[in-house]
């Protein structure tokens, strides 16, 4: 095959990956109780993307069931008053573990996932009408098939 045609279907094979629709997911701490309970949730976006080829998946997860109130509980311990900002740090550190523990489950399973932390995100919110938002993506980070990302992460502009 002459080089430049396999140059131009990759171009093309690019930039019909780089036009799928992103469809966001949200698990929350609900349905992450346990080790099982990631196995199964990867199991769950695995079979999505076989089933819905032209979607990519930004996973978006809550702390597993009940360390959020671990956390809380620890904070108290500290001090009766902790800082609301120093608070949700702490917090975001269940939501990171979770974004770890479900991307270590996909790459068990063969997937090429990438895990983000907050800082990593360039998710947009912006107001459409009747209470909805629209979501834009400005951080390259996101545009591959696969990104898993901390709920803290998109709370913050979902509550605006």
């Amino acid at each position: 095959m002459d080089s430049r045609r396999s140059t131009s279907l990759n171009a093309d094979t690019c930039a019909r990956k780089r036009s799928r629709k992103i469809v966001i997911i949200k698990f929350g701490g609900s349905v992450l109780e346990n080790d099982n309970s990631y196995q199964r949730v990867a199991a769950f976006l695995v079979r999505r993307l076989h089933q819905r080829a032209e979607e990519r998946l930004l996973v978006v997860v809550s702390a597993q069931s009940g360390l959020t109130d671990e956390l809380q509980k620890l904070a108290a311990a500290i001090t009766e008053y902790p800082n609301p900002r120093t608070l949700d740090l702490l917090w975001s550190t269940g939501e990171i573990r979770s974004v770890a523990l479900l991307a270590l489950h996909l790459e068990k399973m063969g997937v090429a996932v990438v895990a983000l932390n907050v800082h990593e995100m360039g998710l947009l919110f912006s107001p459409l009408s009747q209470g909805q938002r629209r979501v834009e993506v400005s951080s390259a980070e996101v545009q591959a098939p696969w990104r898993i990302i901390p709920w803290s992460s998109c709370r913050d502009c979902l509550e605006r």
